[in-house]
């Protein structure tokens, strides 16, 4: 809901800088106004983050078009994540991953096991396993898994369907959603999942409740 947005800092090269500072070595980062407008708004702020702190940076929100992918790519992302345009053109994920191989992720956000589209606000009737499965055999590297039912609600992660899609798919998986604690992180860790590469924290770390230095080698 992007009427209800908490603002915790105004300027991201600040916070990217600390979280540099404590270890972090990627970046999960969200163009919001990209989201909403259907093209990517803030990638000189994405370039400057990266010129400062040298870390590896994430990038979803508005990239819909091989150009803006090629756009993002170019100031130096490492991995641009696709949402609604996977999803809707499954058929379109073998050429992009010929194309940009492992520097394209596939978001997956789900509610009870439904993926759901145009930031969360309609259905697309595809099942997440079954669509997961799809993207893994196209040949994408990474899935980022987000639990739609838990997300913001700092109540844990869904560890049963995140397990149920590690088990299906070859490519790494990263969870998101829930997330409230270490003790959460660990809970995830502790699945034994090779392919669970690694979790998105946002809200925990903003509010303290989790602590940069705690968490940065536990994947």
């Amino acid at each position: 809901n992007m009427n209800a947005v908490t603002v915790y800092d105004s300027d991201p090269l600040v916070v990217a800088e600390r979280w540099a500072n404590y270890g972090a070595r990627y970046l999960h980062v969200v163009d919001l106004d990209g989201a909403v407008s259907g093209k990517p708004v803030h990638l000189k702020i994405v370039q400057r983050i990266i010129q400062k702190t040298k870390i590896k940076i994430e990038l979803g929100g508005g990239i819909r078009t091989d150009s803006d992918i090629e756009e993002a790519l170019t100031v130096g992302v490492d991995r641009v994540v696709l949402g609604t345009r996977a999803i809707v053109s499954p058929n379109t994920l073998t050429n992009l991953v010929k194309k940009f191989g492992k520097h394209i992720a596939i978001a997956i956000d789900a509610r009870e096991k439904e993926i759901y589209i145009h930031g969360w606000q309609k259905s697309s009737g595809i099942q997440l396993l079954d669509f997961a499965r799809i993207a893994d055999d196209a040949g994408v590297e990474t899935l980022i898994y987000t639990s739609i039912n838990v997300d913001g609600t700092m109540k844990g992660p869904d560890l049963q369907t995140t397990a149920e899609l590690c088990k299906k798919v070859s490519a790494n998986v990263i969870a998101s959603g829930g997330i409230s604690s270490v003790e959460d992180i660990l809970s995830l860790k502790n699945l034994n999942l090779p392919n669970l590469t690694g979790v998105i924290i946002g809200k925990a770390l903003y509010e303290g409740r989790i602590l940069p230095n705690q968490i940065c080698n536990m994947f």
